[in-house]
């Protein structure tokens, strides 16, 4: 039964999001710590189940960290290219929300910020010509 318990408990976090905004060590050994006592509280787990579910949340959460950092390289990569391709024309992009942070370094690590895609603007009056270049 506890296997069973333990097995939903994991599958439910690989699924989540909760720890794949940090990338610190530190950080992801405290997140996990704090999940695994509120799963405690409603399961008694042995020392040793206890030490397996850490290493493979932690363990988990650093794969989704390394992926984000790849992830985030390649969009910063993109972003450039659209802001040369852009800027070459005349046009002026203004990057918003993840992606801008990410480009101009506003965290330690870029794998701090989940980002999907890159939002953008510029002029109202450069639309048609953008569309084309696009």
């Amino acid at each position: 039964m506890k296997k069973s318990i333990l097995l939903l408990v994991f599958t439910i976090v690989m699924s989540s999001s909760l720890f794949a905004q940090k990338n610190m060590d530190s950080k992801i050994d405290t997140k996990v710590t704090t999940y695994i006592e509120r799963v405690e509280s409603k399961i008694t787990l042995t020392d040793q189940e206890k030490e397996t579910l850490i290493a493979l949340i932690t363990k988990h959460a650093q794969h989704i960290t390394d992926l984000n950092r790849e992830r985030n390289k390649q969009i910063i990569t993109q972003a450039k290219e659209l802001n040369q391709l852009l800027l070459s024309n005349n046009i002026t992009p203004v990057f918003l929300k993840g992606t801008s942070n990410i480009v101009e370094g506003l965290y330690e690590d870029i794998a701090e910020r989940m980002v999907g895609d890159i939002d953008f603007i510029f002029s109202k009056q450069d639309y048609p010509k953008a569309i084309q270049i696009l």
